[in-house]
């Protein structure tokens, strides 16, 4: 008896295109995604500071170095320097050198980043110049201590407009330092 050979037929049933159709449908899918986002036309920018802000946050800039300067040495027996330093950021915001750091998007807030550094600068120095406001009181000199609470009070001013959270903070501290003069008012 002669044995036959099994031929082999190139036909393809429905089943096996289907299978391996499923098979390859994953990486075809993953190819035209990769193709498309490629080549999409985006229709949004970045969020970006534009010149204006830009230029009033480099003037801050000496500023800011002044004060980490400043508050890295030891503290000043009579607190001139702090005195002199604040008079500095009043007269900047005065002259119209400092202004207001408006945010450019809902989530550009003033405790991040460049601006927030801006901020904890000036808080520092509002925060050094309120010891100084307790020791005059504790010491008697209520005429230095108000000189020092209106210092004070003009320095929370500087940039105090640039969004809710500064205006805040700022203001707080403000009725702070009106706070800490409240008991010496008759004198």
């Amino acid at each position: 008896m002669r044995m036959r050979l099994p031929t082999i037929s190139y036909e393809m049933s429905a089943r096996k295109l289907v299978f391996r159709s499923m098979l390859c449908a994953p990486a075809v899918f993953l190819v035209v995604i990769g193709v498309h986002g490629r080549t999409i036309a985006r229709d949004y920018e970045f969020v970006a500071n534009d010149p204006a802000t830009e230029a009033k946050i480099q003037a801050y800039v000496p500023y800011v170095r002044g004060c980490r300067a400043l508050l890295s040495r030891p503290v000043d027996p009579n607190g001139d320097l702090v005195r002199r330093f604040v008079t500095q950021w009043v007269c900047g915001q005065e002259q119209g050198k400092l202004s207001d750091l408006n945010p450019i998007s809902y989530d550009d807030v003033s405790t991040d980043g460049l601006k927030g550094q801006v901020f904890e600068s000036r808080n520092l120095l509002a925060g050094r110049l309120s010891s100084w406001i307790v020791d005059s009181l504790q010491k008697g000199r209520v005429h230095q201590a108000v000189t020092d609470t209106i210092l004070f009070l003009k320095l929370n001013n500087v940039a105090k407009w640039s969004d809710f959270a500064s205006l805040y903070y700022s203001a707080t501290e403000q009725r702070r330092g009106l706070m800490m003069l409240n008991p010496y008012a008759a004198k």
